[in-house]
């Protein structure tokens, strides 16, 4: 869903910037820069040819209350614009989420400064904190690398191909990218005390999600056997919006843990750990997962190993549990070696590819 939007009186200080509603007295400043051959064109629109076309566009400005000025404190001139626009990408997100696309010019005297990436993330803080959007997206012609690097900077995400129509009647081949606001559920009590954690083993380092790894991530949240075992969800066909949701998602979860591989050095599953109050005491579910290629290698043990270790030396917690699919027997293997005792079968309604409904079995380890 389209966000309201009305910048009126919203300004953003960054160090080199301030970023604040379009003014009358601002036009020399506006054709100065928009006049400037290949500015434009990068964005869509041809070179102002005069100061009337300034005017119509300054006014159109101030109007629909939109666009941002970027003045440069250094000399109080303006030089670019940032819009906080409809856009035209559709990005096929759930109608309940609201976002809108950032659209932007610097004018060429003061390309290659880093004030734009400065001037987009000061946005995106806004619109994701004070104004609560849930997503941001950005959209460059693929022939502008320079854009390119800025978004890429800005951690968006890419999202698919589409074709933007100039205002001079062309079509430009465009690349649409993705930010999802980044929430932070209030940490539990257990979270507080995983928060800044890393563990180590002989061959891996258990550390929460970076950035870096969305692509490793995918290589097993996308393969069929990996989610045929783990249960519960189907695999992701490709990095689209919802896979990078996920990502976001997992910035935040401080009891959710990435094994990385020393040797290796990439992610090559994850390991997560979920605070249980139906217990009597102090109780921790934990659920894992690993790329098929480290299978059979014992990595999923030495992670649980690991962690089981951790919590009980290190926490108030008495008690582990742990569930796994029916079908998955290397899984069930494991928790047996490690000492979990099986406590019965769970009917969590877990819808497995290629087999339908599955149940899992529960096991649980004391302190």
């Amino acid at each position: 869903m389209i966000a309201p939007i009305d910048v009126t009186n919203i300004r953003i200080e960054t160090p080199r910037l301030i970023l604040r509603p379009w003014r009358e007295d601002d036009l020399q400043d506006l054709f100065a820069y928009a006049s400037v051959d290949g500015v434009g064109q990068m964005a869509g629109w041809m070179p102002h040819e005069n100061l009337e076309k300034s005017k119509m566009i300054l006014d159109m400005f101030i109007r629909e209350k939109k666009v941002l000025a970027l003045e440069l404190k250094e000399t109080g001139r303006v030089v670019g614009s940032l819009g906080i626009e409809e856009g035209d990408g559709r990005p096929e997100v759930p109608q309940e989420l609201l976002g809108r696309e950032l659209g932007y010019v610097l004018g060429r005297a003061w390309w290659g400064r880093g004030l734009m990436p400065e001037a987009v993330r000061a946005v995106m803080d806004h619109c994701f904190g004070v104004l609560h959007y849930d997503y941001l997206t950005c959209a460059h012609f693929v022939r502008n690398g320079q854009s390119r690097r800025v978004i890429e900077k800005c951690g968006f995400r890419y999202l698919k191909d589409i074709l933007h129509e100039t205002r001079y009647g062309t079509e430009e081949d465009t690349k649409l990218y993705i930010k999802f606001a980044p929430r932070r559920t209030a940490l539990n009590g257990l979270e507080k005390r995983l928060e800044g954690v890393i563990m180590e083993t002989d061959r891996l380092i258990l550390r929460n999600f970076e950035d870096r790894d969305g692509d490793d991530c995918f290589v097993f949240l996308s393969d069929r056997e990996s989610c045929y075992l783990d249960g519960g969800y189907e695999p992701f066909p490709e990095k689209n919006w919802e896979y990078w949701q996920l990502m976001e998602k997992m910035k935040g979860q401080k009891a959710r843990f990435m094994l990385w591989h020393k040797a290796d050095k990439r992610v090559i599953g994850t390991l997560n750990l979920q605070y249980r109050s139906d217990r009597a005491v102090e109780t921790v579910e934990l659920g894992y997962c690993v790329s098929p290629a480290y299978y059979r290698r014992g990595y999923a043990t030495e992670a649980v190993k690991k962690a089981v270790s951790y919590l009980f030396e290190q926490t108030e917690v008495a008690l582990v549990t742990a569930a796994a699919v029916a079908h998955n027997t290397a899984s069930l293997a494991m928790l047996e070696k490690l000492g979990f005792t099986y406590e019965g079968t769970v009917h969590k309604g877990f819808r497995c590819p290629d087999v339908g409904v599955c149940d899992s079995k529960s096991y649980y380890l004391e302190k």
